[in-house]
């Protein structure tokens, strides 16, 4: 497990250091992009660090470039992280979304300022350099056989033979406000990618591209003063693993057992891993990183402080010996607590670099377990869980790693864990990956699939006709320009079920104007939609999704910009704004928890000054109640405007309201709000936090008769405390896996300015 859990950080580190080094330049270039920008001049010197002669980089270049997750095969939100430095106070990372993506996927970007301001960057042509590490330099995706003073060779021409480089072969320019939205690269390979937006000082060639193959990669060449603004990365797959979970809903301390396949080239050889965790709880927390003094080529680790509310992680790891080199883990295995400062030093010991200071600032505690296997591209993967688990959704993840980067398919899903849960009827979650954003499991392919369905497209209607889908899985349609009104065009439509729907249909059907029996939106609207459900309804979907176009022609009909379009759902007797996030190339994606009426329109520009409150996730402590017995509901809020600001956070079932409380946050700032009800009467009641649905509770006249939580063990189970160790280190694997899923985020501004001391 310690070289897989090195992988991760240590090719981001590789690639962030192959780009910070100065590569000897040589005449004779076969590819250059030419650009007319030139370096604005309201910036100095000093909001720049000197990686080397010719390469200067951004003192905030890890902010506002991102690689967009809405086409991802696979993503995941984690919590929110905040970095600050001495001319800095709190900024978003705007990295909570990582998502895994697909050999030959066109990834999208944006370049926007956020809580960092790029208008000194106005109207700059810039260049996408693009990095993909060499499938041969590592084992899997761990480090390769160097050790952090090795990394220092990277500065000389030698650098080359780690990684190849290209251009994107047309500039990148800046609008007005030092932002582009709209600009795109396609991966047709997979491995580990690195993506540098570059600004060439003086115009005169400063990188260019030597000995150029047939997929347009080659060596890098550093010929002048170029300065490097923005930063991001992406781990690029084969394809997608197929996970099939033998039984989705357990008691907390029963196992869960995943059948796998690895759908990778090389079937033999194969590193599997299998992280568990509390979503929920995760997506909740906060991890702030402050960095003080100047941030220059000698920041240390003592200048790094990282304030995180995850106190400590409780979980099983199974990892065999032979992939490991940790003493804890003679065994095989570790059941217990660790403390999450413990995570952080073992996962800086396992980069050979010094950990940063760290500090609790909350007593949460995160259920996580992982299981890692070496084995063949097929295999039985089982993941333990403890007795004094929260019950609720968890996510877990696949991952599978051959011998080389580019071998590695991916999968996530959610499964749970109930009071009734475990061992029962035919509940099986298959997840092959064929579902896009991958937020909740899918399935279909392969033998004995579970998404069985058939699509058809007529006079504006989409008809997806349902034989079988398995709970937990995701049916995800692509309907490009079949159902287009008045310049809105649907492109893609999906949906996750968290149980077993056969024999059942879903329409979505394109309106011609607003339904007589629905009020106006209030905002200019361009189109409508009608879904609706048959054979089931919405206590079945977990959530779903919308990919829609909007012309050029309709945004100046609705007099509005791309940041002001929005999908709105009727519900509750009421147009409810549902997320929406702008893709580029006039593409958006929404997210809805449900389905009914919708529509397409214009938010109202937002002033500045504004608070802006989101629901971000809502969860359920448990499915099954007796009557008068509590149930937690648990909503994360955030406010995402530029303001303080005060929110009411209601809790309703089956529409009628239960409870409701304020919430008041900073801007930037985020919240868990906890409700504890009971109900007096028996029956199934559909919760929902400000209309995004928290699942449906039944409560029962009596006690169900079934065991409480850890009445019912796995035969494998080991109680907290036992195993080797006294929960030190040895439990930092399950902690240190869901780490690992964030270090794209981390390692961006963190552990490069870390490597500059090496680079020196």
């Amino acid at each position: 497990m310690k070289q897989q859990s090195r992988r991760g950080i240590g090719v981001m580190l590789i690639v962030i250091a192959l780009l910070l080094s100065t590569v000897a330049p040589v005449s004779g270039s076969l590819q250059s992009v030419e650009t007319n920008g030139q370096a604005p001049q309201a910036l100095d010197d000093s909001d720049f660090f000197s990686a080397s002669d010719d390469v200067q980089v951004w003192d905030r270049s890890a902010f506002p470039l991102r690689v967009s997750t809405g086409n991802a095969a696979n993503a995941i939100t984690g919590p929110s992280i905040d970095v600050s430095t001495d001319e800095i106070d709190g900024a978003s990372l705007n990295k909570r979304r990582v998502g895994v993506y697909n050999a030959g996927t066109t990834l999208r970007f944006s370049y926007q300022s956020g809580n960092i301001e790029t208008s000194d960057f106005a109207n700059a042509d810039t260049q996408l350099l693009v990095a993909r590490l060499d499938p041969q330099a590592t084992t899997g995706m761990g480090l390769p056989d160097m050790d952090m003073t090795d990394l220092s060779e990277l500065t000389t021409e030698d650098a080359n033979d780690e990684a190849s480089f290209a251009l994107k072969s047309s500039p990148v320019s800046l609008d007005g406000d030092g932002e582009n939205s709209g600009f795109s690269y396609t991966a047709e390979e997979s491995g580990q990618y690195a993506f540098f937006l570059i600004q060439d000082v003086d115009n005169d060639n400063g990188i260019s591209i030597d000995n150029v193959d047939r997929d347009g990669f080659g060596d890098l060449e550093v010929n002048n003063d170029v300065r490097v603004i923005g930063m991001d990365g992406a781990l690029v797959q084969e394809t997608s693993s197929r996970v099939r979970v033998q039984d989705a809903r357990q008691r907390p301390g029963q196992s869960f057992t995943f059948n796998i396949q690895a759908n990778l080239a090389g079937e033999n050889d194969v590193r599997h891993s299998v992280v568990l965790y509390d979503e929920g709880k995760l997506q909740a927390q906060r991890f702030d990183i402050t960095i003080s003094g100047e941030i220059d080529r000698s920041i240390t680790s003592d200048q790094v402080t990282v304030e995180h509310t995850v106190e400590s992680v409780n979980g099983v790891a199974n990892i065999p010996a032979d992939l490991t080199d940790v003493s804890e883990f003679d065994d095989g295995t570790f059941s217990g607590t660790t403390q999450a400062s413990d995570a952080i030093q073992f996962a800086a010991d396992q980069a050979n670099r010094q950990s940063p200071n760290t500090q609790a600032t909350d007593d949460v505690v995160l259920d996580a377990s992982v299981t890692a296997v070496e084995d063949d591209g097929s295999v039985t993967v089982t993941v333990e869980t403890l007795n004094d688990w929260d019950t609720g959704s968890y996510r877990y993840i696949h991952m599978a790693v051959g011998d080389q980067t580019n071998e590695v398919s991916t999968n996530t899903g959610l499964v749970r864990l109930a009071r009734g849960g475990g061992g029962g009827d035919d509940d099986n979650n298959d997840n092959n990956g064929n579902n896009g954003n991958n937020d909740a499991g899918s399935g279909g392919g392969g033998a004995g699939p579970v998404v069985d369905v058939e699509k058809r497209i007529k006079n504006g209607r989409l008809t997806i006709s349902i034989t079988r889908v398995s709970s937990g899985a995701t049916v995800t349609e692509v309907v490009t320009g079949a159902n287009v009104s008045n310049g809105v065009g649907l492109q893609q439509f999906s949906f996750s079920v968290s149980q077993n729907v056969s024999n059942a249909q879903v329409n979505v059907e394109t309106l011609s104007e607003r339904p007589s029996n629905v009020p106006d939106t209030g905002v200019p609207t361009a189109a409508y939609y009608d879904v609706q459900l048959s054979g089931f309804n919405d206590t079945s979907v977990s959530g779903g999704a919308f990919q829609f176009t909007v012309n050029e022609s309709t945004l100046t009909q609705l007099n509005a910009t791309s940041d002001q379009v929005r999908m709105y759902r009727f519900s509750g007797g009421e147009w409810q704004e549902l997320e929406t996030t702008y893709l580029g190339n006039g593409t958006y994606e929404a997210q809805t928890p449900g389905f009914s009426y919708f529509a397409v329109g214009a938010a109202p520009a937002q002033q500045s000054g504004q608070p802006n409150f989101n629901i971000e996730s809502t969860s359920l402590g448990t499915e099954s109640v007796a009557v008068d017995e509590t149930v937690t509901v648990e909503a994360s809020v955030s406010n995402n405007g530029d303001a303080a600001g005060t929110q009411t956070v209601t809790l309703t079932a089956n529409g009628d309201v239960v409870d409701e409380q304020d919430v008041q946050l900073d801007a930037g700032e985020s919240t868990t709000v906890t409700f504890d009800v009971s109900f007096g009467e028996a029956g199934t009641y559909d919760l929902a936090v400000n209309g995004n649905g928290a699942g449906s509770l039944e409560v029962v006249q009596q006690d169900t008769g079934t065991d409480e939580p850890g009445d019912q063990t796995s035969p494998s189970e080991v109680t907290p405390g036992e195993g080797d160790g006294d929960g030190g280190s040895g439990a930092l694997v399950p902690v240190l896996v869901v780490f690992v899923l964030l270090a794209l985020a981390l390692v961006a501004y963190y552990f490069r300015d870390d490597l500059q001391q090496q680079l020196k």
